[in-house]
């Protein structure tokens, strides 16, 4: 069990690394809110993570199949579905972006909220799952959790048994949070030091990022949606 545990967390944390939309968000939210709000997200974050890991592991090649089923028989559903996250992700980017710093907060206020601005103001653990959530839109990102459930299950490292499964899932969760833990507090850390300008080009610089996950997000998603399926759908109408 401690095994499954550990495995766990390792995998959990070694797959939430790379730069991406759930680390950016947790830097913004330091930047602008403080660390609560920041860890509020990346608990979020955990949760949405935990309950992919648990899927996966239990059921890898069912979900996979599941999911490859849905996308063929609803092609255009899923299209939407992928298209709408990723405007969502590019929209929030966009909204960093704008962003002119606490002294506009007055003005902010008198407008009317996106869904997005309301969630990054009112709910930081929903942002912090919603922006997790969004990795669906990623054609690969089931693909490659799942590939790292098979080959630990396959050397071993995740006990067989329901319980041990969903500890390797907790794990996978914890090791996901401890990441963005160790964000937050770096962020929280350095914050002193830094100047208002650079606070302001960080703030930028996460906007920017997040336009261009969103694009390259944008791009795979044309890259493997079966458009020849999708045109005779539409052409049968």
């Amino acid at each position: 069990m401690l095994i499954s545990l550990v495995a766990g967390v390792i995998a959990g944390f070694v797959l939430a690394m790379p730069p991406g939309p759930v680390g950016v968000t947790a830097i913004k939210l330091v930047l602008d809110k403080g660390k609560k709000p920041a860890l509020l997200a990346a608990l979020g974050t955990t949760v949405m993570d935990f309950i992919f890991a648990f899927l996966t592991v239990f059921a890898t090649s069912a979900i996979i199949s599941l999911l490859d089923n849905f996308a063929e028989k609803y092609p255009i559903g899923v299209l939407l579905i992928q298209i709408v996250v990723v405007a969502a992700i590019v929209a929030y980017g966009i909204l960093l972006r704008k962003s002119k710093g606490e002294e506009n907060n007055d003005n902010k206020k008198a407008k009317t909220y996106s869904f997005i601005e309301y969630l990054k103001h009112r709910g930081p653990f929903l942002l912090g799952f919603a922006v997790a959530l969004a990795n669906i839109a990623n054609p690969t990102f089931l693909g490659s959790i799942s590939y790292v459930a098979v080959l630990l299950q396959k050397w071993a490292f995740i006990d067989s048994s329901i319980i041990g499964r969903t500890i390797y899932a907790l794990g996978f969760g914890v090791g996901t949070f401890l990441w963005l833990y160790i964000l937050v507090k770096v962020i929280v850390f350095y914050k002193p030091r830094m100047s208002e300008n650079m606070i302001f080009k960080i703030k930028k610089f996460a906007g920017l990022t997040l336009i261009g996950f969103g694009t390259l997000l944008g791009y795979r998603v044309i890259a493997f949606t079966n458009w020849g399926q999708i045109l005779h759908i539409l052409f049968a109408f």
